[in-house]
């Protein structure tokens, strides 16, 4: 079974080499857009026709093909370039005066901002201009490192010091035409060098570049700023550089990424296929997880110090010309990751750059300034081909939302001093993505500055609901604005309304169950959710089944982590410490056998604290890693995939009355274990019960379509067996346009708002949301 896709609208710019002799009026133009139904804009510079069309993926071309033909022209001898944009809604087809005018100054606002495939050429070509040069770009690929446009007007051009760079924007067959923002190795911004305790020195950008070479050979660490802000380097073939490198950021858990010069460097060590190479040559920048090559012994990198047991590694090709210039040149893999210490924010302004003395041997950086913080996304793919988003190009957290109106579509701000808007607009009840930082314009149309958001009067104000205490940053707004509509949403009804809302199945009539596995988010009974199962019908949403609840962490120290989750899984045997006492010291055991035997609260219905626990049982995680919440699953999936079985015979997981026992399936691991099985089939059997449940679940409640949303669904084979499982005759939908973890709250929120403006729900000055729960009778 395939996984269901909608292929949302989608907007994309041509550039169009006209025939000689072909000319068309802007009324002739404007009449042959809307003969054909086309969605855009189309601006003409000399022999150039530059074409924004919205379009849904599949349309596209045929769109395009049907226009050229008018022309006599075709798709393959005739489009120079062509360029994927964040979402821009267009009503209507008409023409405007020059390619300046199009409406593309926003089109990088949280892409990765990622080499294009004509510039890499050219940093590689050394008969090339701009080769080795750190600051090679182009409309396509130029960075979002400035608040003026990046398509300048002549007059700016004109203005431009560099003559030769001038006469370059200024010829209607290059690719930086019009291209505000144009530099070579003459005219480019400065670059800056500095090792800890020395002198900051301005040298010249190859000078630079051996400097960072030498000190990452040397074992060393380097900070360098590339188009998302710091990030650090340091040899991935160095045992001693990458645990330093984790020393040094407080991450002892997660893997590392791994940074290769090209596509043919990084399928020395990894299998990488068409779908993942794509990926690693697309406009965001995407990391992309990929299998080793096998044997692993002759890998180039150090594997263990990287990812530890797992059998897939996240990779990336660099996503600047700075970046690309230093892979080069260093001419091995690199170990990469933020620049922050772990659980703080990313270093990416210039003035900050003190705090990374904490963490690199080296600073290389540059004096073009970084205006917007962003994240590259990582993909992972099944077996099947079938994307999953690990991370979007922003995350976020749920929080508060201002909502208002624009151009008769809702535009909505988060401002919650967690996160940022990264979730898009809701048009006619379709979800249309929009790329953008946190800029949102209301009723009045003006700028919104993030500094001072009661400068506006919302339409709405949307919150997640959370315990009292959290929800006091909500205040002010509600002071302020106390005649404006409140909708108070729960986290994991906003998760299965996101992926609803991207599949365009807001205003379905038909029933649809909502799976939403994740770490963790208030209920309403106040208390930690995270195994849900819910039914969608009629615009309501009705809670039907859940994992019973183990508890979540110590009542003493309130520390979470994978002991504390395997403690309660097996609270109910005798032999636990037997099992898990390992993971304790000796005077730590007695205090926590006490708690687990007397019970107590909090408790969680997690279904990561679940998965985590079960990891543990099987001794896949280690002492000292208590307080993180590390995201077993991927431990899991590397040992069932080291087995090949067709069919896999779950464990049993009973649903009674709402709440799945999962203690029957504990004590039959427990017994797999001890009977000598090995763990690799235990994990498949493990997997294949999850994707079972499902099945059971959509079954009694007689569905024939599921959504599946929540981090554990990060996990591509488990994703494939629940397909597997659920057979041909149930559509199975899945994020498409963000990932399925907390940061397509957002949009989960902003679609609830959404559905109860058109059913007419909101009218008082505060209405909750629609979900509620029949399977604990919780009112």
């Amino acid at each position: 079974m395939s996984i269901s896709k909608s292929g949302g609208t989608e907007t994309h710019v041509f550039r169009i080499r006209i025939k000689e002799g072909v000319s068309q009026t802007t009324e002739e133009l404007n009449g042959i857009g809307h003969e054909l139904g086309l969605q855009g804009r189309v601006a003409i510079d000399g022999k150039i026709m530059h074409l924004m069309l919205n379009a849904r993926i599949l349309e596209m071309d045929e769109q395009l093909d049907k226009l050229l033909s008018i022309f006599g022209c075709s798709i393959d001898g005739s489009v120079i370039s062509r360029e994927r944009l964040p979402f821009i809604h267009l009503s209507g087809f008409k023409m405007v005066r020059g390619s300046s005018s199009l409406p593309i100054r926003e089109r990088h606002a949280t892409h990765g901002d990622n080499i294009c495939l004509d510039c890499r050429a050219e940093l590689k070509d050394p008969e090339a201009q701009r080769f080795g040069y750190p600051f090679t770009e182009c409309p396509v690929c130029a960075p979002a490192f400035h608040h003026h446009e990046t398509l300048g007007s002549l007059d700016t051009l004109n203005h431009l010091n560099c003559i030769p760079c001038r006469e370059e924007a200024m010829d209607p067959t290059s690719k930086r035409y019009l291209f505000g923002e144009i530099s070579c190795p003459d005219c480019g911004p400065a670059i800056f060098w500095q090792r800890k305790d020395e002198t900051r020195w301005q040298l010249p950008y190859r000078e630079a570049i051996q400097q960072v070479t030498a000190v990452i050979r040397e074992g060393g660490i380097v900070a360098v700023k590339g188009n998302n802000g710091y990030h650090l380097l340091c040899d991935a073939s160095n045992e001693k550089s990458i645990r330093n490198l984790r020393k040094r950021k407080g991450n002892l858990l997660k893997p590392l990424t791994v940074m290769y010069p090209g596509l043919s460097e990084a399928a020395e060590d990894m299998e990488i296929n068409e779908q993942q190479a794509a990926a690693l040559l697309s406009s965001t920048g995407s990391i992309v997880v990929c299998p080793f090559r096998t044997p692993t012994n002759r890998l180039r990198i150090a594997k263990t110090s990287l990812t530890g047991i797992l059998d897939r590694q996240g990779i990336m090709l660099p996503h600047s010309p700075l970046m690309q210039v230093i892979s080069s040149a260093f001419e091995g893999p690199l170990a990469m990751t933020s620049a922050n210490p772990s659980g703080q924010s990313v270093i990416y302004k210039t003035e900050a750059r003190s705090g990374l003395w904490a963490l690199a041997d080296a600073i290389i950086d540059h004096d073009r300034q970084i205006n917007t913080l962003k994240e590259e996304p990582v993909i992972q793919f099944t077996d099947a081909g079938d994307r999953i988003l690990v991370r979007g190009a922003n995350q976020s957290l749920a929080g508060l939302f201002l909502v208002g109106q624009h151009d008769s579509h809702a535009i909505a701000l988060n401002v919650s001093h967690h996160s940022r808007l990264n979730a898009g607009y809701i048009r006619d009840g379709i979800f249309l993505k929009m790329e953008q930082p946190a800029i949102a314009a209301f009723n009045d149309a003006k700028s919104f500055d993030q500094k001072d958001p009661c400068q506006i009067k919302p339409e709405v104000i949307i919150t997640e609901r959370v315990p009292k205490h959290l929800a006091e940053s909500y205040s002010p707004f509600h002071h302020h604005w106390p005649e404006v509509p409140r909708l108070n949403t729960w986290h994991h009804e906003a998760h299965f309304a996101s992926v609803l809302a991207e599949h365009n199945l807001l205003t379905s009539e038909v029933p649809i169950l909502g799976v939403v596995w994740d770490s963790g988010g208030y209920g309403i009974d106040g208390r930690q959710w995270g195994s849900e199962h819910m039914i969608r019908k009629d615009g309501h949403i009705q809670h039907i089944a859940a994992f019973d609840e183990l508890p979540y962490a110590d009542p003493e120290t309130l520390i979470s982590g994978h002991r504390i989750a395997a403690l309660g899984l097996l609270r109910h045997r005798l032999d636990a410490r037997r099992l898990i006492g390992h993971l304790f010291s000796r005077e730590e055991w007695p205090r926590y056998e006490r708690w687990a035997t007397k019970g107590g609260e909090p408790t969680t219905r997690s279904m990561t604290h679940f998965i985590n626990g079960v990891a543990a049982i099987l001794g896949l995680t280690s002492e000292g890693y208590e307080g993180t919440e590390m995201n077993c699953m991927p431990l899991i999936e590397t040992l069932a995939r080291r087995i090949q079985m067709d069919v896999s015979q779950p464990y049993e997981l009973k649903v009674r009355h709402g709440s799945v026992d999962w203690r029957n399936m504990i004590d039959t691991i427990i017994g797999d274990i001890d009977s000598g099985a090995g763990r690799e089939m235990i994990a498949r059997r493990f997997l294949a019960s999850l994707a079972s449940l499902i099945a059971q679940v959509a079954a009694a409640a007689g569905v024939k379509k599921i959504a599946l949303s929540g981090d554990v669904f990060t996990a591509p084979l488990l994703v494939s067996m629940i397909a597997e499982e659920l057979g041909a005759d149930i559509s199975l939908y899945i994020h498409q346009s963000m990932a399925p973890t907390d940061e397509c709250i957002n949009l989960g929120q902003l679609a609830l708002w959404f559905d109860a403006k058109r059913r007419s729900l909101i009218s008082g000055t505060e209405e909750s949301s629609s979900v509620s729960d029949k399977s604990r009778n919780v009112e």
